[in-house]
């Protein structure tokens, strides 16, 4: 799970030091190769799938194999009534188009040398990541493009709330 490295701003006083500070930098933990190729394996075949988990859509929690799935806690909402609801039979074609929207939106917006030489990928209101990294890993192996750096920025990374 992702670790928090150090704050953007500094605290101006001791009592700051243990309150909530916006601009908290969080650093994911590693994930080895091999777990990446695993999931990566696994995607696409017959046997990947995705369930509801504690209101929100996941991948498995273990692969068909029977590892752990390292982004098992990744997630997007999981309202059965929702017109971008992924389980269900009538909008189950919803995020994938929109995934195919975006990557041809991205293509046709930077050159294929801009792709190659990197870009900065921001998210506003991330959440719970799952369409991020779907996003990330095609255009990282699909589109052959270079990440120079990602941004996830949401309230419910960092510190304590208030």
């Amino acid at each position: 799970m992702p670790r928090e490295t150090h704050p953007v701003s500094s605290a101006t006083s001791e009592e700051d030091e243990d309150s909530f500070r916006n601009g908290v930098v969080v650093q994911a933990s590693h994930v080895s190769e091999r777990a990446r190729r695993r999931v990566r394996s696994w995607i696409g075949s017959s046997r990947w799938h995705f369930e509801r988990r504690n209101g929100y859509v996941r991948p498995p929690r273990c692969l068909p194999c029977g590892r752990e799935c390292v982004i098992a806690a990744f997630g997007e909402c999981g309202d059965r009534k929702c017109g971008n609801y992924r389980l269900g039979e009538k909008t189950a074609h919803v995020r994938p188009t929109f995934l195919d929207f975006c990557i041809k939106h991205i293509r046709a917006a930077f050159t294929p040398a801009i792709l190659k030489a990197g870009i900065v990928y921001c998210s506003l209101g991330s959440g719970q990541l799952l369409f991020d990294w779907e996003l990330l890993e095609r255009l990282t192996l699909e589109e052959n493009t270079r990440l120079r750096a990602v941004y996830l920025i949401d309230k419910d990374y960092g510190g304590t709330k208030r």
